[in-house]
């Protein structure tokens, strides 16, 4: 009885959405765009993650060229199938029912385009948690630059496949905290000459998120967030670091230094 009733919901939300005429030209249309667009993603991502290619070396200046090429092959194929999976996205936020139906739906259960229409519909709504952010109740509150750096970074991983980071006080706290004392010592180093907050692993755990795995990447020079974001893509080491296995992130600047820091959380 289960079993049925989860097909049912599926069918229902697949209808919803406009997704679910077998055979139809516009899902055919979807499908292959989709395709196109992973292949670019593989492709890419491949290229982006190959040390020996974009090396770390040379801040990947050596292999920029290849991977700004195959990113834009990703821009252009994401543009499509992001319009499509928006409209759909919207459709299904009509009925909260359906879509916590499809949110709850085993992977397996689930074509490809309903796949990413599951995943779309959790990054639209960390995007939207992240813009609601005021008073969290851990850490500090991003400032307007620093959200947008968070936006810039979610829209990057967006396009190249990888889920949004949801905003973290803590992050944010170690994150600005280290850039203004990069501003108020007078360096610019991920090690800090401070005892206690000599490494961001150090950093992290004494803004309260204690010892879990962390990233982080600075920048010295950039006056918008979006020029901070253009510093890290186009240096090999710090773009893989925006596009890693984590699941939240903060973004913390003081004047033109910024510091990004990465990290997952232990659940609960």
């Amino acid at each position: 009885m289960r079993g049925i009733t989860i097909v049912g919901a599926l069918l229902a939300v697949c209808a919803a959405a406009g997704v679910a005429r077998a055979g139809g030209r516009e899902e055919a249309q979807r499908e292959r765009g989709l395709e196109r667009l992973e292949r670019a993603r593989a492709r890419a991502l491949e290229l982006i993650f190959d040390r020996a290619t974009y090396r770390d070396e040379d801040h990947g200046r050596s292999g920029q060229g290849a991977v700004d090429q195959a990113v834009e092959l990703v821009r252009l194929a994401y543009a499509p199938v992001r319009a499509w999976l928006d409209a759909d996205a919207a459709r299904l936020e009509k009925s909260a029912a359906q879509r916590e139906a499809l949110l709850a739906a085993d992977l397996e259960a689930l074509g490809p385009w309903q796949r990413a229409l599951r995943q779309h519909c959790l990054d639209r709504r960390v995007l939207r948690e992240n813009e609601a952010v005021r008073r969290p109740p851990h850490g500090e509150a991003p400032g307007p630059a620093e959200r947008e750096q968070v936006r810039h970074t979610n829209e990057y991983r967006l396009q190249l496949g990888r889920p949004a980071l949801a905003i973290d006080g803590r992050l944010v706290a170690s994150a600005r905290g280290h850039s203004q004392e990069m501003r108020r010592l007078d360096y610019f180093a991920h090690e800090s000459p401070t005892d206690g907050r000599r490494s961001v692993d150090e950093r992290v755990a004494l803004a309260g998120l204690g010892r879990v795995p962390v990233g982080e990447n600075i920048a010295k020079g950039y006056r918008t967030p979006r020029a901070a974001f253009e510093g890290w893509y186009r240096s090999a080491g710090h773009h893989r670091n925006m596009l890693g296995d984590w699941t939240h992130m903060g973004a913390g600047c003081d004047g033109d230094l910024w510091t990004q820091n990465f990290a997952t959380p232990a659940a609960g």
